[in-house]
């Protein structure tokens, strides 16, 4: 992390879940190869490969 930003980067392996959460920050979520379900605020989103998410804070 570099903390001069605040910001953080991840790759996510795949099929994994990830439990309920909630940021005080903007996630931003980009899908490089395959299919993923997102799941936010109670509704699904199907993605794939070059969609770009941007989930405002307390989502």
């Amino acid at each position: 992390m570099n903390l001069q930003r605040g910001i953080e980067v991840e790759k996510l392996l795949c099929y994994i879940k990830i439990p309920v959460h909630k940021h005080g920050f903007i996630e931003s979520v980009y899908v490089l190869s395959g299919q993923c379900r997102h799941t936010v605020d109670g509704q699904i989103h199907m993605q794939g490969p070059g969609c770009l998410s941007f989930l405002n804070p307390g989502l």
